[in-house]
């Protein structure tokens, strides 16, 4: 789920391969998207510890990326509902891709990856968040539509929380239920 940094440390280039599962992020923005209505209920990924509020059933795509360090397995649930999306993905890294990047690096190198796969896209100001005692990084970047997007790295898993919204939407309710919403179990 890494970017890859051409020129970087050899460290870098060894845990950096590319996210392909974020590829077709810059053709979803490129439909009109508007907020999700209806009923909200809990989504509980199975393998994924993890739950959040959604408005529907999303689907799940997997992939593995091959790194230097060992073969990452992605786990992306996705739901397009009256036109916004919402994105749960986890992947588990090898304890030692942790350790050499530290938490900060390692979110930090996630955000350059999603961002860097997409095209005319305005980043925009970024913090640093905590869900109880795991850090994450908050970010978002507008286009045609808006991007808004938790990432958090718990142990050696990161968890990357993502809403492709309309502009008029991108700060409004339905897009913080489903940020505000995500738990670890």
């Amino acid at each position: 789920m890494l970017e890859t940094h051409h020129g970087g440390s050899a460290a870098c280039r060894r845990i950096a391969p590319r996210t392909a599962w974020v590829v077709g992020w810059g053709l979803m923005l490129l439909c009109g998207v508007a907020g999700a209505q209806g009923g909200w209920a809990e989504f509980r990924p199975q393998e994924g510890k993890c739950s959040a509020k959604l408005p529907g059933t999303p689907q799940l795509k997997t992939s593995t990326l091959n790194s230097a360090d060992g073969p990452v397995v992605v786990r992306r649930y996705r739901l397009q509902v009256s036109g916004a999306i919402y994105t749960l993905a986890f992947a588990d890294y090898p304890e030692k891709v942790v350790k050499r990047n530290g938490a900060q690096q390692l979110l930090q190198k996630e955000k350059a990856g999603f961002l860097g796969s997409m095209q005319n896209v305005r980043p925009t100001p970024e913090k640093a968040i905590k869900l109880g005692a795991h850090p994450g990084l908050e970010f978002g970047a507008d286009a045609e539509n808006t991007i808004s997007a938790r990432f958090y790295l718990v142990g050696h898993r990161l968890y990357q929380l993502i809403a492709v919204s309309s502009k008029q939407d991108s700060q409004g309710p339905v897009v913080r239920q489903f940020l505000n919403s995500f738990r670890v179990l």
